[in-house]
């Protein structure tokens, strides 16, 4: 479970959610607690897959990749037309892929066809 942290500009944790469940706006919320209001002038939300054990004042360390995108609270409709999205793309791979065996079916028959007829 991923853990939510308020950083601020100069690389200091200013707030902790363990066990994030969702990004909507300027708030975070976690299973236990939730932050609202980050003033992100000041502040940036940062998401890792580890808890880290830091706690407030305390500097983060670099090299954590950010995967907030994530939690992204998304729009209910935007959600739908993204899986329809990927349903459509899905649909039209598998067509390729059926067209691609037939040639190759009616390529092998054809061969099939020429052997038995040279006989």
């Amino acid at each position: 479970m991923a853990t939510g942290y308020v950083i601020t500009r100069e690389g200091r944790v200013a707030g902790v959610i363990p066990k994030l469940v969702e990004i909507d706006g300027n708030s975070m919320k976690g299973e236990r607690g939730s932050i609202h209001g980050i003033n992100f002038d000041v502040a940036e939300i940062l998401v890792v897959d580890s808890f880290l054990d830091l706690k407030k004042g305390d500097v983060f360390p670099p090299g954590y990749t950010n995967v907030a995108h994530k939690y992204i609270k998304q729009d209910p409709q935007v959600q739908i037309e993204n899986n329809m999205a990927a349903l459509l793309y899905e649909n039209a791979t598998d067509k390729q892929k059926i067209a691609s065996v037939e040639g190759m079916l009616g390529n092998l028959l054809f061969d099939i066809a020429i052997i038995k007829g040279g006989q």
